[in-house]
């Protein structure tokens, strides 16, 4: 370094020296600068041994201090350690360095109460003390190692086993009622009692003792001696729960003897006899015994003739009887079988009995046996076990049996009673399965009074179909069904069908041996476009014989006879009207260029057939000459008529007016008085030709 250098920021640390490169440095030519600030002044620079040594001014001091702190949260009554504090002292002149002599407030902070604590770091240099501040959090967390059991009279619990435990909510835990154990003890001569409950959990023990009282128990009488007991009785201050303790049995004075009664019932199955010597009280109690009972009537004591016991147990059940026209049934059946068939409504009677009917004591009105029953229909109606009927019977769908009641038709059913003693034994019966049937057989294919022809079949149907009869004369057949149907040949039947329940149903109808055949019968009539169709059929059964086509027809040639070769303006509105002699009756449609067109584009009036074509349709079609056909059930007459364009059409003022034209638009007058002329004399043939047709 050379004279006139300077050293511009330059970070410096305390005691920062540094060694030049070409040897000798005069000081006062240094300058130290921060930036763009001289700071040369703060700091002592001077040789030493060769080496340049820049230390910063220890006359100075800091302007701000900086501190951290590596622990700040706390465990209450934890020791504060400010071993982990690093502060730091920072200059004007952009200088800092880390200091070591810092004091702190930590003496002075309560590191027991739970809270947020500002700890202090102070640092003086120079008689100017420096302070910086940050926050010391403390908490509690309860902790019970090695806890033990705390108690009052009436709980026990344990308690956080922290020293510093700030006593804040969940200190206390496991706290519940004393569980204890008592103790009595009576002194030597009974006249004490002490009564000691201890914890068996805490060992909390408290006691009471009392004097006790004597109490005469038993009276001198004729055959007992006096008899006192010691009784102590406890005030129970605290739970009321320290019992009253009883010594006793102690002999005052000996039996006077006694003169016994004779035996008297006590209604319990037991009889007594008593001293009869005045003031004695002595009761002696016997159990009854002898005599047989019945299931409603006790067995009567031989000693003191009263009712004594129990009634005889009546294990046996009820037996019952279920009715239904000719049938009975009287036990519960594993299988039901619908064979049994009625058309009309059936009663049904159940009856009941026991052998307690027999017992001696038996009382009709209130020891009858009670009926109840179950009506089962259609799918329900099924066999069950006495477990099921006694589930439905719990379940309140038994009714009570008080008079015979029907079953109607149209079902099926079987019938189930309940049948209960005085007893509670209970019996279950039921019938077989009964059908009650009203509905008479239905025959398809035949009707009452028809008449057939070379056969007929027809077909029965009935949910109890029993069998289907015919009878020709005095004979009478059981018919045999083909897959379901019924076939039967020429003759008079009498067809009765029956179904299981008896009812059925008759139909009388003929079967000839052939056809009788019609003529031919026209079904759709014949047209030059198609073909018709007729037929042959039974004039008996009407039954179709015979069917064959009716050949096309030969067109007859029909004429235009007004509107012949005509022709339209194109963009005018007139109508183009074309007359055809054909029968109005048996017009069928119109044909251009070949091609059917729609009824909406054109009028059809009667007068023989008259034909006007819509405007909106003609312009569609392009200029020129068209084929024109009117197409009758019988015949065709053709023409043709042609579109012209505007031009033409203007010059020869001929627009907006119906007329029908014939190619010459020359001479539009004209040709209109023609055209009027001939429609009246067509429409003087028409009126004649009308008139001769009604003839």
């Amino acid at each position: 370094m050379t004279e006139g250098d300077g050293i511009s920021e330059i970070t410096l640390k305390a005691s920062t020296t540094a060694l030049t490169d070409n040897g000798t440095i005069s000081v006062s030519s240094i300058v130290i600068t921060n930036g763009s600030k001289d700071v040369t002044s703060n700091y002592d620079i001077a040789l030493s041994d060769g080496k340049l040594v820049i230390e910063h001014n220890t006359s100075l001091v800091p302007t701000r201090l900086d501190a951290h702190k590596k622990k700040t949260a706390y465990e209450a009554g934890e020791i504060l350690n400010v071993d982990d504090i690093t502060v730091t002292a920072y200059y004007e002149d952009g200088y800092s360095e880390q200091i070591t002599g810092y004091t702190t407030n930590a003496d002075e902070l309560d590191m027991i109460t739970v809270g947020e604590k500002i700890l202090a770091v102070s640092y003086t240099k120079n008689g100017d003390t420096k302070t910086c501040r940050f926050k010391i959090i403390v908490t509690h967390t309860h902790g019970f190692d090695n806890a033990v059991w705390h108690s009052d009279s009436i709980n026990h619990w344990k308690e956080c086993t922290k020293s510093y435990c700030d006593k804040s909510d969940g200190y206390k835990i496991q706290e519940i009622s004393h569980t204890c154990e008592y103790t009595y003890t009576w002194s030597d001569d009974y006249k004490t009692c002490t009564a000691v409950r201890k914890c068996s959990i805490c060992e909390y023990t408290d006691s009471e003792t009392v004097a006790s009282d004597i109490v005469v128990v038993q009276n001198r009488d004729c055959t007992n001696p006096e008899i006192i007991e010691y009784v102590a009785r406890f005030k129970n201050s605290l739970y009321n729960d320290f019992e009253t303790q009883i010594k006793g049995n102690f002999e005052a004075a000996p039996a006077t003897g006694h003169n016994m009664s004779e035996w008297t019932s006590n209604r319990d199955n037991t009889h007594s006899r008593i001293c009869t010597n005045s003031g004695c009280t002595y009761k002696e109690t016997e159990k009854c015994s002898g005599g047989t009972a019945t299931y409603f009537k006790k067995a009567i004591c031989d000693d003191c003739k009263a009712e004594h016991g129990d009634f005889k147990a009546d294990t046996i059940k009820p037996t019952g009887e279920i009715k239904l026209s000719d049938n009975t049934w009287n036990t519960l059946l594993n299988k039901i079988t619908f064979g049994r068939f009625f058309s009309a409504t059936q009663k049904v009677t159940i009856a009941g009995t026991d052998d307690s009917y027999s017992s001696d004591g038996f009382n009709l009105s209130e020891d009858a046996v009670k009926i109840s029953y179950l009506l089962a229909s259609g799918d329900e109606a099924k066999a069950y076990t006495t477990d099921e009927l006694e589930k439905r019977f719990t379940a309140g769908e038994f009714k009570n049996y008080k008079a015979s009641f029907n079953v109607n038709p149209d079902n099926k059913y079987v019938v189930f009673a309940r049948i209960e003693d005085h007893a509670g034994n209970a019996t279950y019966i039921s019938s077989d399965g009964v059908v009650i049937d009203s509905t008479t057989p239905v025959i398809d294919g035949v009707a009452e009074g028809e008449i057939y022809c070379e056969k007929v079949e027809f077909t029965v149907s009935d949910d109890n179909f029993d069998k289907v009869t015919d009878i020709i004369g005095d004979d009478v057949q059981t018919l045999t069904s083909i897959n379901g149907r019924y076939i039967l040949s020429d003759g008079m039947h009498k067809v009765i069908a029956y179904d299981k329940a008896g009812n059925s149903t008759e139909v009388n109808f003929v079967v000839n041996a052939n056809h009788t055949v019609s003529e031919w019968m026209t079904d759709k009539e014949a047209t030059i476009e198609e073909t018709g169709s007729r037929h042959k059929e039974c004039k008996v059964c009407g039954t179709i014989l015979e069917k064959a086509d009716i050949e096309k027809l030969v067109p007859l040639e029909y004429k235009i006879i007004a509107g012949a070769d005509s022709s339209w303006s194109q963009n005018t509105d007139m109508n183009l009207v074309i007359k055809g002699n054909g029968d109005f009756a048996k017009f069928i449609r119109i044909k251009v260029d070949g091609v059917s067109v729609d009824a909406t584009n054109y009028t059809v009036a009667e007068g023989s057939t008259i034909i006007t074509l819509k405007p909106d349709y003609i312009k569609t079609l392009s200029v020129g000459s068209h084929v024109f056909e009117i197409i009758w059930k019988d015949g065709i007459a053709s023409t043709s008529f042609t579109i012209v364009n505007n031009e033409v059409a203007d010059t020869n003022n001929n627009q907006g007016t119906d007329i029908t034209q014939t190619g010459d638009t020359a001479k539009p007058v004209l040709w209109s008085m023609l055209f009027m002329v001939s429609f009246a004399g067509f429409a003087v043939m028409s009126g004649r030709r009308k008139k001769k047709n009604c003839k």
